[in-house]
């Protein structure tokens, strides 16, 4: 038989991966925007939007990490 702390052992690994992916996805997230921040000035005025205009990509990068 297997004792209440090997039975519980398997959760625990997978709570684990679970709280390791969500750190990782955050991480990579707030990584991201600060980027984005850094290079807002560079991209204006590459790409001569206004700031409405480049407020949209931030939605459309998360929508496309998605997919």
């Amino acid at each position: 038989m297997n004792s209440p702390s090997q039975a519980g052992s398997g959760f625990c690994q997978y709570r684990r991966v679970i709280c390791a992916l969500l750190f990782f996805a955050t991480t990579i997230n707030y990584i991201n925007r600060q980027i984005r921040s850094l290079l807002k000035p560079v991209l204006k005025g590459q790409f001569r939007c206004v700031d409405t205009r480049f407020s949209g990509a931030n939605p459309a990068s998360q929508n496309f990490r998605v997919l």
